[in-house]
């Protein structure tokens, strides 16, 4: 049930994203139908961490191209907790969307809605990551997402504010990836 919550969260998720660049030209609609999806996909999302936080485990592991690393995901207690509050966040963040994204009008709410709900999932993704690549590659892409959402506005002061947390966020990236690379050569894999 996890699994398929999640998988529909994603689903809803994907479909936001695309829905909403597809209707950059009509700010209203791009707006209700992104953050009516994203109230969606939260929901979704809050009920598959609630279930993982009084379930047993589940790993999820599926085949890659990559020799090294296949796309692993592990619901436990721990995950489903941190779901859940990012889940709670992202329902709170999709409603007050519905007014916020107004400030926007004109400006292109669809690519707003597009890059939300890809940060949203790939934190989610992050979470429940159990493999050191795919964790750095879903880390990569909650980073740029939200670096274009606080570039959005093409201020001086949001350039600039997107600019330190561009450097600090790969700064970050490169340590943990020595960390993970050297934790991977210790254990001869990069599952966790």
């Amino acid at each position: 049930m996890m699994v398929e919550l999640l998988a529909t969260s994603g689903a809803l998720s994907v479909v936001g994203a695309l829905l909403s660049l597809l209707l950059i030209r009509w700010d209203g609609a791009a707006k209700i139908v992104s953050c009516l999806l994203g109230v969606l996909a939260a929901l979704a999302s809050l009920a598959s961490g609630a279930f993982a936080i009084v379930s047993e485990p589940v790993l999820l592991t599926a085949p890659t191209v990559f020799w090294f690393a296949d796309f692993t995901l592990l619901w436990n207690p721990l995950a489903g907790l941190i779901v859940v509050v990012i889940s709670l966040l992202s329902v709170a963040a999709w409603i007050y969307g519905f007014s916020y994204f107004e400030e926007y009008r004109g400006r292109g709410i669809g690519q707003i809605g597009f890059y939300m709900h890809l940060f949203i999932i790939s934190m989610l993704l992050v979470v429940l990551s159990d493999n050191a690549f795919w964790f750095l590659v879903l880390f990569e892409l909650m980073s740029l997402t939200s670096y274009f959402l606080v570039v959005f506005d093409q201020t001086k002061q949001s350039i600039r504010g997107g600019f330190m947390y561009f450097v600090m966020a790969h700064v970050g990236f490169m340590m943990i990836m020595v960390a993970f690379f050297v934790m991977a050569w210790a254990s001869g894999s990069f599952e966790f």
